[in-house]
């Protein structure tokens, strides 16, 4: 049986990082179908029926509250959307990791939201991935308490005050830690991905 994604697709995430999750998807689901092997599946889920990404992108999305997420599945958070409108820093890249703004994206609904899907999905034993700021979502879950994680390197301060029970090592580019699989920046989302 192949393996089912469920891409958690947020308002003001980078375009490329969920491109990235998707073209990896859909490589992959080419090959395992010339080698006669099942293909992995996947679903974008969202707030509502559409995400608006940081590059103006429109990507078509299932709402978060009709997804069945089974416990065999992998949800994967290719970023919490530090770019979001609201933020004011869309494009800024020193103005994206502004601790304020953090704390503010990731008070938003759909953070909060993303936040517990992951903790009821690992809790059942799901598996959960992410990159760069998509590591903020288990980290708000309590997922990687007392335990060990990678980011994009400008966030570890922020982890480091927010999060101190994390072991966080940026030098390294995938870290799996209590059956969460995380990633540096945002274009190791294709490591996480392959991995």
């Amino acid at each position: 049986m192949a393996t089912q994604f469920f891409i958690a697709a947020m308002d003001g995430a980078l375009g490329a990082s969920v491109a990235a999750t998707l073209d990896a998807l859909s490589v992959a689901s080419g090959g395992a179908a010339s080698l006669g092997q099942a293909s992995p599946s996947w679903r974008v889920v969202g707030m509502s029926n559409e995400v608006r990404l940081s590059n103006g992108m429109r990507l078509a999305a299932q709402p978060i509250d009709a997804a069945r997420v089974p416990a065999s599945s992998v949800i994967v958070f290719p970023g919490i959307g530090l770019d979001h409108p609201d933020l004011g820093s869309e494009g800024d890249i020193h103005g994206r990791y502004d601790e304020r703004k953090i704390l503010h994206r990731m008070s938003m609904p759909d953070a909060e939201a993303f936040a517990r899907l992951a903790q009821r999905h690992h809790a059942r034993g799901g598996k959960v991935a992410a990159s760069c700021s998509g590591v903020l979502l288990p980290a708000m879950a309590g997922l990687l308490q007392g335990g060990a994680a990678t980011t994009h390197w400008r966030l570890s301060g922020f982890f480091h005050k927010h999060f101190p029970q994390i072991r966080l090592d940026t030098k390294r580019m995938v870290v799996e830690s209590h059956g969460i699989v995380s990633a540096g920046a945002a274009m190791a989302q294709m490591d996480v991905m392959l991995y």
